[in-house]
């Protein structure tokens, strides 16, 4: 669970969770794999579920759920008002991968917000995403590591008839 645990609604019993899945990255069907998995799973009798579908282009949807939990992807309806309606939750559980979803750039959007959400804030989720940036970090604070090297696009394409 995030650290935002003091932002999440008291009162209620049962809690209002926006599962919010699919997403822009290139692992969306994957995401939505995961999600229906992660909705499934989760206790019926504690959690309100609300599963909320992003699309390939960035739009948001609310998904409809059969009797025994299943998710409907095909039976979508637009969000108008992405911010009201997370808003209206008590706690989202993101469950996307991959850019826009793993990279903190949903977390931010949740803490500038200021809506509660489980799962690793903006800085852990953009270190963890950045296989190198996290490899420096290790370094600096002594956790031992294998070998490695790394190159970006740009030098790879100007030296790439060259041996590593």
């Amino acid at each position: 669970m995030n650290c935002n645990n003091n932002l999440i609604k008291e009162g209620n019993s049962m809690k209002k969770l926006g599962v919010i899945f699919g997403g822009m990255s290139t692992e969306n069907k994957v995401s939505c794999v995961s999600g229906a998995s992660v909705i499934k799973n989760l206790n019926k009798e504690k959690y309100e579920i609300y599963p909320i579908f992003i699309d390939e282009n960035g739009k948001w949807f609310k998904i409809q759920m059969t009797k025994e939990g299943q998710i409907k992807i095909e039976e979508k309806a637009p969000i108008e008002n992405v911010f009201e309606y997370l808003k209206q939750m008590d706690v989202i559980f993101p469950v996307l991968h991959g850019l826009y979803g793993e990279d903190g750039t949903i977390q931010g959007l949740f803490e500038i917000s200021q809506i509660p959400y489980v799962g690793c804030g903006v800085l852990a989720s953009s270190v963890g995403m950045d296989k190198l940036i996290c490899k420096k970090v290790f370094s600096q604070i002594g956790l031992p590591q294998v070998d490695y090297t790394y190159t970006n696009k740009w030098e790879f394409n100007i030296n790439k008839d060259q041996e590593l």
